[in-house]
C-alpha cells in the first residue's frame, strides 16, 4: 500500500521479475527499484517518500537497539 503526500492511498502492482538485483535484497528492494523505473517511464511521482518510510525506519532502528543489548 502506498500513501501519497496528499493522504491518498493506492496499491501499486510491481512486476519484480523485470528487475535485476542482488538475491540478498529480497522482494522489497526489487519492488522499490521497479517502482522507481516505472515512475521515470510514466512521468509519475515516485511513491516512496521519506515520510512514507518513516514508520518502517523507526521499527528497524528499534530492532537494532534491542539486538545490541
Amino acid at each position: 500500500m502506498t500513501v501519497f503526500r496528499d493522504g491518498k492511498k493506492r496499491e501499486i502492482p510491481c512486476a519484480t521479475d523485470l528487475v535485476i538485483g542482488r538475491p540478498y535484497w529480497g522482494a522489497g528492494h526489487k519492488a522499490c527499484i521497479a517502482d522507481f523505473y516505472r515512475s521515470i517511464e510514466n512521468g509519475t511521482p515516485y511513491p516512496n517518500t521519506p515520510a512514507s518510510c518513516d514508520e518502517t525506519m523507526r521499527v528497524l532502528l528499534k530492532l537494532y537497539q534491542e539486538a545490541a543489548r
